[in-house]
Formats: structure tokens, C-alpha cells, sequence
């Protein structure tokens, strides 16, 4: 088996932060194909957050991380374009909504067929009993399985 090395590479143009395994050995930004990002090891990446964290308990997020290592790494930099940043955030979006999708139907996460909302509830047993009581064999209750908790469908 090889060994994973975990490195996290800064772009000092647009702002994009990404860890990557056994990277190449000329990364270039995947965002705005520059081609001199700043590559930081995992156990400095990791020592900066902890630093970060001690004098700033509430930035544990991703977000948070990122954004210190912009302020260290890319705001001060010669190299950094105001729009490259503003087409980096909107990169960002587009990624994390594919990577959304793909987690979606990986885990089969159910949807709404109405309005397409993940929010949503079974149908208990005792819902199903009560309209059997109530409307007898023609319960349509009985046959559903989910209820869409955002325009109350059921299917």
C-alpha cells in the first residue's frame, strides 16, 4: 500500500483553498490555472488552526480556516485579482452545489416529486390507523410512505 501525503495548496491570485492527496508535482490552481500556487503541508496546515482557534475559539469552520489563510496567504499578495476572487467565490458555489448533488444521489436522499424539498417525514403507522379508522378501506394514507413537511404532499 502507498502512502497518502495531504498537502493544501493556495492560490494566491483568486483565494482557492484545496487539500489534495499525493498532489503532482506542478499544481497549478484548479479555479483560475495559476500556475504558483502555495503549497502547505498538512502538519502546518493543522498547526495554523490550532494557533487560529486559540486566539479565536468561535473559527472552527471550513469557511473560517479559509478565510485566515486568505488573510495570511493571498489578500497581502501581488499577485491577488479582485476578480479572480469574486470568479473564485462563484467556483466555490457551482463545486460544493455539484458535490451536494453527487452526495445526494449516492445516498439516495429522498425528495419531494411536488416542490423537491429533503424536507420531509414518514408517515407513521398511527397516521396510517387513524385515517383507516376514519375512512375505512378507502384510506389513501394507508399507501403512502413520505410527507413533504415544505407543501405537505404525501406519495
Amino acid at each position: 500500500m502507498g502512502s497518502y501525503v495531504l498537502t493544501w495548496v493556495i492560490c494566491p491570485k483568486c483565494g482557492f483553498v484545496e487539500s489534495y492527496f499525493n498532489i503532482n508535482k506542478f499544481p497549478i490552481c484548479e479555479c483560475c490555472n495559476y500556475e504558483d500556487p502555495i503549497l502547505i503541508s498538512n502538519e502546518d496546515y493543522n498547526a495554523f488552526i490550532k494557533e487560529l482557534e486559540a486566539k479565536d475559539p468561535s473559527a472552527t469552520t471550513y469557511e473560517a480556516h479559509c478565510e485566515a489563510l486568505r488573510e495570511k496567504y493571498v489578500y497581502p499578495s501581488e499577485h491577488f485579482s479582485k476578480k479572480a476572487y469574486n470568479d473564485m467565490l462563484k467556483y466555490s458555489e457551482e463545486k460544493k452545489r455539484r458535490i451536494q448533488e453527487e452526495y445526494d444521489r449516492i445516498c439516495h436522499t429522498p425528495k419531494c416529486p411536488t416542490c423537491g424539498s429533503t424536507d420531509l417525514r414518514k408517515v407513521s403507522v398511527g397516521a396510517k390507523a387513524v385515517s383507516v379508522g376514519l375512512f375505512g378501506i378507502f384510506s389513501q394514507k394507508v399507501k403512502k410512505t413520505w410527507h413533504c413537511n415544505s407543501c405537505g404532499y404525501e406519495w
